[in-house]
């Protein structure tokens, strides 16, 4: 509980610190051009993208808080670059719980291919399959259970793909030795 709490603090910290705010305004801006370019909807209900990974990214580099922080303004941002339907807060909210997620699991932790399976899995029950799904029901006035299913058949098969990606990807930046840039979880191995 002590190492949850001093997470919690230090990721809040990191909203102070000049190289992760520029660190973290740089992956949000590569979150709006990846939601711009990336973004393949299948009907109405169903997006598959990359705009998540960078906020993936600022959860792993600096935390929950911050991850919280940033998933709010990607969130806006994103929908104000890319309207997919309209604007509902639960969506920020759903965002928000998706980067607190991460946070948790991914902050200042040696990462790992089952950590990241953990936090990412949890995230797709948590954020995608529940919270996101009611958001489509209370917006558009469909059944949840109508919602669900093809929702949970496409997070079942995007969950290792996705699991995956974020892997190679945090993997890649720590062999590439860009910890300069993050003051945070990179620069202090």
């Amino acid at each position: 509980m002590q190492k949850f709490i001093t997470n919690l603090r230090d990721s809040a910290t990191e909203l102070k610190d000049i190289r992760a705010l520029c660190t973290t305004a740089m992956l949000i801006a590569l979150s709006a051009v990846l939601n711009m370019v990336s973004t393949i909807n299948i009907g109405q209900f169903i997006h598959i993208g990359l705009s998540w990974i960078p906020q993936a990214l600022i959860s792993v580099f600096f935390g929950p808080v911050t991850g919280c922080v940033s998933a709010v303004a990607i969130d806006v941002i994103n929908y104000c670059v890319r309207p997919d339907g309209a604007f509902f807060p639960g969506f920020t909210i759903g965002a928000m719980a998706g980067a607190f997620i991460y946070g948790i699991f991914l902050y200042r932790t040696k990462i790992t291919f089952p950590k990241v399976l953990a936090a990412h899995g949890l995230l797709t029950v948590v954020t995608n399959l529940i919270i996101n799904t009611l958001c489509l029901t209370i917006m558009y006035g469909q059944a949840f259970n109508v919602l669900f299913v093809p929702r949970l058949i496409k997070n079942a098969i995007t969950w290792p793909i996705y699991s995956i990606m974020l892997f190679v990807v945090v993997i890649a930046l720590e062999k590439a030795k860009v910890g300069f840039l993050i003051p945070g979880k990179l620069a202090k191995r």
